[in-house]
C-alpha cells in the first residue's frame, strides 16, 4: 500500500536525453531551437535533464539556491553526482512535480526521503511538499509495521551514506527494537532456562525468523537497540541463535571432510564465503548475553566448531572457551571430544589443550563464586549437597570420562596426562575410582613407559579415596607400581582397623604397625626406580602385614560368636570382611617382589587369577 501524491505545480520536462554535451561557448555560437529553449539543465549519471527553473525553485530550495548564484543568461549546467537515487528518482520527483501520480511504499520511501532532502524539498517551498509526505508516511504507516520496517531498512543498503546522514537508519532500527519490545512485554514472555529443551515459542519464532533477513551490521546495530529497550536477555539469545544458525545454514550442519573438499574444489567462491561467515560468527559472539544459562552450551560448543571451520580470530575463540568454561557443568563427552584435525593442535586423536583451557576457565569460576561467598556460608561449601560441590562433581565426573576417553590414544605423552589428571582442586573428587579407571587405560595403552613416568601418573590417584571395588582391583592389578600396590594395602589395613573397632565396641584389638607416612619409602614418589634395600624391606614389611591381618582375623571371628545374635546388619558387616581377608590373602601371594616366608609357601600352586585384572 503506498501514497499517491498529486502536485499542484507542473514543470515542464522540455527534453531528455543521453551524455549531453553542452557548455556555455557552445551555447553562445549555436543558439538553440525554440523547442529546446530551457532554463536549467541537470546532469545525473550520465544522463541530462532539460528543465524550466521556475517550478524547480519553487520546490526545491537546494536549486534555487544554486540558480539564483549563476547569473549566465544562457541555461545553467547543474551536475549532482551523489543524488540519492539517481537519475530513477529524479525523474520520479520531475513526473510529480508535473502534476503526475508518484507512490510511496516501503520500497522507495527511503530514497524519496533521501532525495527529498537532500533537494530540501520542505515545506518553506511548498505546501505538502515532498520531505513531509515522506515523513508522514515513515510515521503513520513504516515505524508501526515490523515487516515493511525491515524493508526499509534493507533497501538503505543501496543509499547507506545517505541514509545514515538523514538518521533514517537510526529511526528505523529503533523502531523495530520498540515494536518488538512492545510485542515481548505485552505476550508476557519467559526467560528461557538452561538443557537439552530450549526452544523459542512460536511467537518469538515470528520476529526472530524476520530479523535474519538483516545483514550483519543492521543486526547488530538492532540486538544493541533492543537491548536498550529493556528487552530480556533471553530474547536477544533466541535472536541470535535464530540469526547464526541461518547465515550459516549452508557450512553449519556439514562434516568436517565435506567442507574441506569444498575448499579444495572451489577455493576463490570459498574464501569469499567465509569470510562474510567469519564477520558474522564473530559478530555475534561478541553480541552473546554475558549471564549464565541463558544461550545453551549447545549453541556454544556448536559456534566455537564453526570458528574452527572458518579460522575465526583467537579472541572470538577464546570469548566462547571462556563461556563454555563457565558452564562446564552442562556439557557432554562428546562435546569435548574436539578432534585435532579441526583444531590443528597437534598429533594426538582429541585436542587435550582445549579441555584443558575449558577446565582452567571452571576452575577461575568456581574460585570466584568461593569468593564471593559471605562467611556464614563457607563452612557449607564442603557439603556434599552444597551447589557448588554438586556442580565440581559434575565436571570431575564429566573429566573422569574425557580421561578414561583419551588415555587410550598411543600419541598421548605423560606430561599433557598427568596435567589433565591434575586440572581439578582435591576437593572436587569424592572418589578417585575415575583417576584409577584412567591411569590403568594409560598404563595399559602404554606398556613401555619406564618405573618414573608410572609413579607420576599413579601419584595423581589418593588410595585413601578409593572405593573398596578399587581398591581390591588396585591390589591385584601388576600393570601398577609395587609401591601403589603397598600403599593400597596398607589404606585397607587402617580401613579394616576402624570397621573392626566400630563393629567390636570395648575388645582390645591389635593396632596396625605401619601408617601411611612409614609406607612413604616406597611410595609413589619422583625417587628412582627401588634399590634392593626397599625391596627387602618391602618383603619384611608384607611379612608383618600378613602376621596383623591374621591376627585380626581371629579377632573378627570372636566378633562372630559374641555378636551372634545382634541385627542381621552386623552379619553383612562381618561377611563382608571376610571377603576383603581372602581377597587381601591372594593379593599378598600375587606381588611379585614379595619373598617367600618358607620352602613349603614356594611350592604351593599359585591359583590363577578368577577376575578380568583391568578396569578398562
Amino acid at each position: 500500500m503506498g501514497t499517491i501524491l498529486k502536485q499542484s505545480h507542473s514543470l515542464l520536462l522540455l527534453g531528455r536525453q543521453s551524455s549531453p554535451r553542452i557548455s556555455a561557448n557552445q551555447s553562445r555560437s549555436r543558439p538553440p531551437s525554440p523547442e529546446q529553449i530551457c532554463d536549467v539543465v541537470i546532469k545525473l549519471d550520465g544522463t541530462a535533464f532539460n528543465l524550466h527553473k521556475a517550478p524547480l525553485c519553487a520546490r526545491s530550495g537546494r536549486i534555487k539556491k544554486l540558480i539564483q548564484e549563476h547569473r549566465d543568461p544562457w541555461p545553467l549546467c547543474i551536475e549532482f553526482p551523489n543524488l540519492p537515487g539517481g537519475a530513477g528518482a529524479f525523474s520520479s520527483v520531475v513526473k510529480s512535480s508535473r502534476g503526475s501520480d508518484i507512490e510511496i511504499n516501503a520500497s522507495n520511501v527511503a530514497v524519496m526521503h533521501c532525495i527529498a532532502t537532500y533537494l530540501e524539498m520542505t515545506e518553506e517551498y511548498g505546501i505538502d511538499n515532498l520531505l513531509s509526505l515522506t515523513e508522514s508516511f515513515l510515521k503513520t504507516t513504516i515505524c508501526k509495521n515490523l515487516k515493511q520496517c525491515l524493508q526499509v531498512l534493507l533497501s538503505c543498503q543501496s543509499i547507506l551514506l545517505q541514509a545514515e546522514g538523514v538518521n533514517l537508519t537510526g529511526r528505523c532500527i529503533d523502531a523495530i527494537a520498540s515494536i518488538i519490545s512492545s510485542d515481548t512485554k505485552h505476550r508476557n514472555v519467559p526467560l528461557q532456562k538452561q538443557g537439552p529443551a530450549h526452544t523459542s515459542s512460536p511467537r518469538v519464532k515470528d520476529w526472530t525468523d524476520d530479523l535474519t533477513a538483516l545483514p550483519i551490521d543492521f543486526f547488530k546495530k538492532t540486538i544493541d537497540a533492543m537491548r536498550l529497550k529493556g528487552i530480556q536477555e533471553a530474547c536477544i539469545a533466541d535472536a541470535l541463535m535464530h540469526y547464526i544458525h541461518r547465515a550459516l545454514k549452508p557450512y553449519f550442519f556439514k562434516s568436517l571432510e565435506t567442507f574441506i573438499c569444498e575448499q579444495e574444489d572451489q577455493p576463490d567462491q570459498m574464501e569469499s564465503d567465509e569470510h562474510e561467515q567469519r564477520i558474522a560468527l564473530e559478530t555475534t559472539v561478541n553480541l552473546l548475553p554475558t549471564e549464565k544459562g541463558v544461550v545453551p552450551i549447545t549453541f556454544l560448543f556448536d559456534l566455537l566448531r564453526a570458528g574452527y571451520l572458518f579460522d575465526s580470530t583467537i579472541a572470538c575463540r577464546m570469548d566462547l572457551e571462556k563461556r563454555i568454561g563457565r558452564e562446564l557443568e552442562h556439557a557432554s563427552l562428546e562435546e569435548l571430544l574436539v578432534p585435532s584435525s579441526l583444531s590443528h593442535s597437534g598429533d594426538t586423536h582429541f585436542d587435550v589443550d582445549f579441555v584443558q583451557r575449558l577446565a582452567a576457565n571452571f576452575v577461575q569460576q568456581d574460585a570466584i563464586n568461593l569468593a564471593l561467598l559471605s562467611p556464614k556460608s563457607l563452612h557449607k561449601v564442603d557439603a556434599v549437597k552444597s551447589p557448588l560441590q554438586v556442580t565440581i562433581g559434575k565436571v570431575s565426573k564429566l573429566l573422569d570420562s574425557y580421561l578414561a576417553e583419551v588415555a587410550a590414544d598411543p600419541n598421548l605423552k605423560v606430561t599433557k596426562f598427568v596435567n589433565l589428571m591434575e586440572l581439578l582442586p582435591n576437593h572436587a573428587r569424592v572418589l578417585d575410582d575415575g583417576k584409577y579407571r584412567a591411569i590403568d587405560i594409560y598404563l595399559k595403552t602404554h606398556p613401555a613407559i619406564n618405573e618414573e613416568d608410572q609413579r607420576r601418573t599413579c601419584k595423581c590417584m589418593d588410595c585413601q579415596k578409593l572405593s573398596q571395588e578399587a581398591r581390591f582391583h588396585a591390589a591385584q592389578n601388576e600393570r601398577l607400581p609395587v609401591q601403589v600396590r603397598v600403599q593400597v594395602l596398607y589404606v585397607e589395613q587402617l580401613r579394616l582397623h576402624s570397621a573392626l573397632l566400630s563393629l567390636g565396641g570395648n575388645g582390645e584389638l591389635p593396632r596396625p604397625s605401619y601408617s601411611l607416612q612409614r609406607v612413604g619409602v616406597c611410595a609413589v614418589s619422583h625417587i628412582p626406580s627401588p634399590s634392593q634395600q626397599q625391596y627387602a624391606y618391602l618383603k619384611q614389611e608384607n611379612e608383618d602385614l600378613k602376621m596383623e591381618l591374621a591376627s585380626l582375623r581371629t579377632r573378627l571371628s570372636h566378633l562372630e560368636k559374641q555378636d551372634s545374635f545382634n541385627l542381621p546388619y552386623v552379619m553383612e558387616k562381618t561377611s563382608s570382611m571376610k571377603s576383603l581377608f581372602n581377597t587381601m590373602s591372594r593379593t599378598f601371594r600375587r606381588i611379585k617382589p614379595f619373598a617367600r616366608s618358607s620352602m613349603e609357601e614356594s611350592t604351593k600352586k599359585q591359583v590363577p587369577p578368577c577376575r578380568r585384572y583391568s578396569m578398562s
